[in-house]
């Protein structure tokens, strides 16, 4: 069985759930909690971002990496052309609008501590473990605010 391991609120996250989606690939999905999700992803892809695929004993990290990756191991339902000028263009624009999400990712949390809904959304796939899941979201704004400036 595939796992997914992300955010709840991802854009790269979602890319990966969609390539996913299109292939028609059986997946689960395990919410990792924000700043803590670095031990495991450390551990696990060498890596502090999300989102990571277990696939059997395969782990890629990254959703670029991800796509590729499903794409060889996974023909059906193509991603992307095969080949030539179009693949490229196609990686091209991929690779630019991931580097336009970062700005999208930094403006976003820039405002989590005006936005409550944003970290309520972040935080409500996970259980409320002795009031820790609530008590943490000032860290959670504290932390995001510092990381994305």
């Amino acid at each position: 069985m595939r796992t997914l391991y992300q955010f709840s609120i991802s854009h790269y996250c979602e890319k990966t759930r969609w390539q996913l989606d299109h292939k028609g690939l059986a997946y689960r999905v395990e919410h990792l909690f924000p700043g803590l999700h670095r031990l495991k992803t450390r551990r696990m892809a060498g890596t502090t971002s999300l989102p990571i695929l277990r696939d059997g004993g395969r782990v890629v990290a990254d959703s670029t990496d991800i796509a590729l990756y499903l794409e060889a191991t996974y023909p059906q339902a193509p991603l992307l052309p095969s080949a030539g000028p179009l693949r490229e263009e196609t990686l091209a624009l991929e690779d630019r609008h991931d580097r336009l999400g970062v700005h999208v990712r930094r403006w976003l949390y820039g405002q989590i501590e005006d936005w409550a809904s944003v970290t309520d959304a972040m935080l409500r796939v996970h259980r409320p473990l002795f009031g820790l899941r609530d008590r943490a979201k000032p860290m959670l704004v504290k932390g995001l605010r510092t990381l994305y400036g």
